[in-house]
C-alpha cells in the first residue's frame, strides 16, 4: 500500500478501502523464520574443486571436510559451506592475494582413523574465488517503494543464505539431508521412522 502511494505511475492499481484499519485480525502461521542482517553484509563465494577426476561423492563430502579441518580451521566460525563445490565466507579466504585461486594439498585420512597414516594419499583442492555477494542489496530491494527497481544478484544472494541458513544441518552428523535444503533428524527422539520391511528402516 506503501508502494501504491509513492508512485504517481501505480495508480491505476486497485486500492483496499481503509487498508489496516477495516475487518477482523487474522492469526497467520507461517513456516519461517526471521533472518536479519547488518547494514553493508557482504559475504565471498568461492568454488571449491578437487583436482583428481573421477572421485565418488561421499569421499568428495569427506575431502572437503578434511580441507576446512587441515587449513581453513582458523576461519572455520566464518565459513558455511555445502560440503560439495561451494564455500560462502564472512572473510576473505584468500586475503587480497592477486590470483584469485588458490591450490591446498589435502591428507587423506580414512572414515575409521583418528590419526593420519604417514603414507596417506594426498589430495590437491582448489579454492577459487567467484563473486563478493552483497546481503544488504537484498534487504534494499525488498524494502524499496519504487515499482521499477529490478535486483539482478537476486537468485546469487538467495544461494548464498540458502547455504549459510543450510550449513549447520548439513555438518550434522544427527540430520540427513536431501536436495532442496531439506533435512531429517536420524539420531535422536526427534527421528521420524518407518518400518520398510526386511530389517530397514
Amino acid at each position: 500500500h506503501n508502494v501504491v502511494n509513492a508512485n504517481d505511475t501505480a495508480s491505476e492499481l486497485a486500492r483496499r478501502p481503509g487498508f489496516g484499519t477495516r475487518g477482523a485480525r487474522v492469526a497467520l502461521y507461517a513456516n519461517y523464520f526471521e533472518l536479519s542482517t547488518p547494514a553493508g553484509c557482504e559475504v565471498f563465494r568461492y568454488n571449491v574443486e578437487i583436482t583428481q577426476p573421477g572421485i565418488p561423492k561421499q569421499k568428495q563430502r569427506q575431502i572437503f571436510n578434511l580441507l576446512l579441518e587441515q587449513h581453513l580451521a582458523e576461519k572455520r566460525h566464518c565459513i558455511a559451506a555445502d560440503f560439495m563445490s561451494t564455500i560462502i565466507s564472512s572473510v576473505d579466504l584468500l586475503e587480497g592475494k592477486p590470483e584469485p585461486e588458490e591450490l591446498y594439498d589435502v591428507r587423506d585420512k580414512g572414515d575409521a582413523q583418528t590419526e593420519y597414516s604417514e603414507n596417506a594419499p594426498i589430495f590437491q583442492v582448489k579454492i577459487i574465488f567467484a563473486s563478493k555477494v552483497s546481503i544488504s542489496s537484498l534487504v534494499d530491494y525488498l524494502s524499496s517503494t519504487s515499482m521499477s527497481a529490478l535486483f539482478r544478484d537476486k537468485s546469487e544472494v538467495l544461494q548464498a543464505l540458502g547455504l549459510i541458513v543450510g550449513h549447520e544441518a548439513q555438518a550434522s552428523p544427527r540430520l540427513a539431508s536431501t536436495p532442496g535444503n531439506i533435512h531429517f533428524p536420524i539420531c535422536d527422539k526427534s527421528a521420524e521412522r518407518f518400518n520398510l520391511g526386511a530389517g530397514l528402516e
